[in-house]
């Protein structure tokens, strides 16, 4: 599923996740001296581990000419890299790892858990139409990514306690919400309400 981050002046777009692609764009707000209003970069495979190495070493005031590769825009300084930063980690981990292992290591909050995914031949993942089953864990077994503990059926097990918690949760949340609903006081109209005490 792609997917497009916008921290303040920027785009970070990621078409293909799990591809090694990425689309790098800083508009105006950057810099007003951008040719055409935007600065753009489009980075495959290495070059996004560079840029990334680049900015970050670039955010924390390192020198980043160790890190081969086109060398950053003048106009993307120390602050504006640690703006873009967090996103930008974002947005490499989606390009390189891909949707189903994104939404593992950055859930949606108030999302149900995910199902445990393998990490050698991807069963378990709603973003693959055909799994084939690895020689390794036709073997051994499956791997689950994220998850402590390398027994798949633990991983299964956890998936479920997990589940389990989320949805009494949500079903107190919704009760919660009922409750406060039935309870919010009704409109009392104060003049009436005083010319009917005046009138005992």
């Amino acid at each position: 599923m792609s997917m497009i981050f916008y921290p303040d002046g920027w785009e970070l777009a990621v078409d293909n996740p799990g591809f090694g692609e990425l689309i790098v764009i800083a508009d105006e707000e950057i810099s007003p001296r951008l040719i055409n209003g935007e600065w753009r970069a489009e980075l495959y495979g290495a070059a996004i581990g560079t840029f990334l190495a680049q900015v970050t070493n670039r955010a924390l005031g390192l020198d980043d000419s160790e890190h081969s590769g086109t060398p950053l825009p003048r106009f993307l300084t120390a602050e504006v890299a640690r703006d873009v930063l967090p996103a930008l980690q974002r947005a490499v981990l989606l390009a390189t790892a891909g949707t189903d292992r994104f939404e593992k290591v950055f859930p949606d909050a108030g999302e149900p858990p995910t199902r445990p995914i393998c990490a050698r031949c991807n069963i378990g993942s709603p973003y693959t139409s055909e799994v084939a089953v690895s020689e390794w864990c036709a073997q051994y077994g499956h791997r689950a990514f994220g998850a402590s503990g390398s027994r798949w059926e633990h991983a299964q097990e956890m998936y479920q306690l997990d589940l389990d918690r989320w949805n009494r949760a949500e079903a107190r949340r919704r009760e919660d919400e009922a409750l406060a609903a039935a309870l919010e006081p009704a409109a009392i109209d104060l003049a009436a309400a005083r010319r009917a005490r005046r009138g005992n």
